[in-house]
C-alpha cells in the first residue's frame, strides 16, 4: 500500500469519497486534529494527511480501493494503544491512518474448541469482560500495555503476555486481510468461508502465510481466531524486581 505521497493535504475528492465510505464523522483532514488523534509516546513522530474510521470489513475495502485510486498509502492501527509498540504512528509522514477502534465485534467464542473470533477493535478489557459475562470457560492472555490496548493488534506487533498463553501471535489462527487491491484473503487453505477448521489448526492447507501480515504493511487484517486457555483452578502471578 505504500505509494507515491501526495502534499500535505489530501485531494478534497479523496476526502469527499471517503466520508461517502465511513460518514462525515468517519474522516479527520485538519491538520489540528490529524496531529491529536495521532499523538504517540514514540520519541519519532509522523503526521499523516488524513485519518479515517471504518466500520466493518466492506468500509475496509472500500477506502484501501479509494487510496489506491488516488496513489496515497495507508497505514492501519486497531486501536493505537499498544504503548510502546508504534500505537498510532505510521512509519511515513502523509498517507491515510486507518484506525480500525470501531470494529469491535466479538464473532464467537467456541468453547469447546478453545478460540475466539474477533476484529481488531476488540481490547483486552472487551473480551475479558464478555468471558466473564457469558460464563465462559475460557480465559484469554492479556498484555502489558493497558486494557484497552487491541487483542489483534497486540499480537501483530508481537506482544508478550503473562500465561501459557503468552506468545500473542502464536494464539492467532486464521486471518481475514484486506489486500491492498481491496480483496478480502482468508489465511489457513481451503475454499474461500469454506474451511470450519482454520481457527483450529494453525498451519491450515498449502503456503502459510499468516507472518506476511506481521508488522508489515502488506494488508488490513479484519478479523482473526485467537486461541484462548482453560481457567486453571487456581492462578497467582509473581514479579521480582531486582537491581
Amino acid at each position: 500500500m505504500i505509494a507515491r505521497f501526495l502534499t500535505d493535504q489530501l485531494a478534497s475528492s479523496l476526502i469527499q469519497q471517503l466520508e461517502s465510505i465511513v460518514g462525515a464523522d468517519g474522516v479527520k483532514s485538519d491538520p489540528t486534529a490529524v496531529e491529536q488523534v495521532t499523538r504517540t509516546c514514540v520519541p519519532v513522530r509522523t503526521l499523516p494527511s488524513g485519518v479515517v474510521y471504518p466500520r466493518s470489513v466492506a468500509e475496509v475495502q472500500s477506502v484501501v480501493r479509494a487510496a489506491a485510486d488516488h496513489d496515497v498509502p495507508i497505514w492501519p492501527v486497531s486501536t493505537g494503544k499498544n504503548w510502546g509498540y508504534g500505537e498510532r504512528a505510521a512509519a511515513y509522514d502523509r498517507g491515510i491512518t486507518m484506525i480500525l477502534e470501531r470494529m469491535d465485534q466479538i464473532v464467537l467464542v467456541d468453547e469447546q474448541l478453545g478460540y475466539a473470533v474477533i476484529e481488531p477493535g476488540v481490547t483486552y478489557k472487551q473480551l475479558n469482560d464478555h468471558l466473564k459475562q457469558t460464563g465462559s470457560r475460557l480465559w484469554a492472555d492479556c498484555a502489558g500495555s493497558t486494557q484497552y490496548a487491541s487483542v489483534i493488534g497486540n499480537a501483530l506487533d508481537k506482544g508478550r503476555g503473562l500465561t501459557p498463553m503468552a506468545d500473542h501471535f502464536g494464539c492467532l489462527c486464521g486471518l481475514d486481510v484486506v489486500l491492498p487491491d481491496g480483496r478480502l484473503l482468508e489465511t489457513g487453505g481451503g475454499p474461500t468461508g469454506r474451511n470450519t477448521v482454520r481457527h483450529g489448526y494453525k498451519w491450515g492447507v498449502g503456503p502459510y502465510m499468516d507472518g506476511l501480515f506481521v508488522q508489515s504493511n502488506l494488508g488490513v487484517v479484519v478479523r482473526a481466531g485467537i486461541w484462548l486457555m482453560p481457567a486453571p483452578e487456581v492462578f497467582d502471578f509473581a514479579a521480582f524486581e531486582y537491581k
